[in-house]
């Protein structure tokens, strides 16, 4: 049996990341290879890349997703992807 623990320490407001790992299995792993591709290029630049200049022309209380997700943002993010499950 393989048992895995992960450590988190993150705000209570923020999603699981197996989470994001299920639906991007749901969405992207069968997808031709170009275009999962395009979508790891994506992940890279807005999740994975700690790129402090994302959006740093732009004011804070208009960035959005792009910005730091607080709880509210969590909130809309949240409303957003049931929106899109329940299809």
């Amino acid at each position: 049996m393989l048992v895995n623990y992960w450590w988190r320490q993150a705000a209570d407001h923020l999603a699981n990341p197996f989470d994001a790992l299920l639906h991007s299995m749901l969405a992207i792993k069968d997808l031709p290879a170009n275009h999962k591709t395009n979508w790891q290029q994506l992940f890279n630049h807005y999740v994975f890349n700690d790129n402090v200049e994302l959006g740093e022309h732009t004011p804070d209380n208009v960035k959005g997703i792009l910005g730091k997700v607080d709880e509210l943002t969590a909130r809309k993010i949240r409303q957003l992807l049931l929106q899109k499950l329940n299809r």
